[in-house]
C-alpha cells in the first residue's frame, strides 16, 4: 500500500522505492505498486474528505491569519454584517449553509490544500507564489506572503514554535549578518501571524 501511495502521489521513482524496500529487482517493486483501482478510489475519497474539512475549518474560523485568511475573514464578516450570511454562519447552526457553500465551491473547481502544520492553501493559480499548473507546490509554500495562505488557530502551535526557535537562535548571537536578517524576518512574520490569531 505504501509503495502504491508513493508511486501515485509523490515524485519518487521506482528505483528509489526498490532501494527503500530492498527489493531484488524493479519488477518486484513494480508488482507491489500494481494497478489497484480500489486503492486509487480510496485515496481520492480521502483527498476529497480532507479538502472538505479544510474548507469548513477556514470558513467557520473567526480568527484567521495569512493574506488569504485576513481577506476571507473580512469577506465573511462583511457578508454577515450585510445580512447575506446568517449571524450563526460560523457556528453549529450554520453547518448546513457552509456545507452547501463548500459543495458549490468544489463544483466551481476551487480547491484547498493543507500545507503541513503551517497553513491551508485556498489555491488560485493567478495569485499563487508556488504553482505547478493547476495545483500548488506545497513544499514551496510561503504562508506569510502568498495571498492563497489561510492560517487558523489549528496552525497556531506551529507558529509559536517557529517564533520560539527564532528567539532561541537569535539568543545565540550568530555572527553572519545574512543569517541574522533571515532570523529577524522569520521572527517578524511569525509574530505578525500570532498577533492576527490572538
Amino acid at each position: 500500500t505504501f509503495a502504491r501511495y508513493v508511486a501515485r502521489y509523490d515524485t519518487t521513482n521506482l528505483l528509489a522505492l526498490k532501494e527503500h524496500f530492498k527489493h531484488i529487482s524493479l519488477s518486484m517493486t513494480d508488482y507491489y505498486v500494481g494497478n489497484d483501482l480500489e486503492l486509487w478510489m480510496l485515496m481520492e475519497e480521502e483527498t476529497e474528505r480532507v479538502s472538505f474539512e479544510s474548507f469548513d475549518k477556514a470558513l467557520c474560523a473567526d480568527q484567521l491569519a495569512g493574506p488569504g485568511g485576513v481577506r476571507l475573514r473580512k469577506k465573511v464578516d462583511q457578508a454577515i454584517a450585510e445580512g447575506r450570511l446568517e449571524k450563526d454562519f460560523r457556528g453549529e447552526a450554520g453547518d448546513h449553509l457552509r456545507k452547501r457553500m463548500i459543495l458549490d465551491l468544489v463544483d466551481a473547481g476551487q480547491r484547498i490544500y493543507p500545507c503541513a502544520a503551517s497553513n491551508f492553501c485556498w489555491f488560485h493559480t493567478e495569485s499563487a507564489l508556488c504553482t505547478d499548473g493547476d495545483q500548488p507546490i506545497l513544499k514551496h509554500c510561503n504562508p506569510g506572503a502568498c495571498s492563497n495562505s489561510i492560517i487558523t488557530l489549528e496552525h497556531k502551535p506551529h507558529w509559536e514554535k517557529v517564533k520560539q526557535d527564532c528567539e532561541d537562535l537569535m539568543g545565540q548571537k550568530p555572527q553572519a549578518e545574512p543569517y541574522q536578517k533571515a532570523l529577524r524576518d522569520i521572527h517578524a512574520v511569525s509574530s505578525a501571524i500570532l498577533r492576527s490569531l490572538a
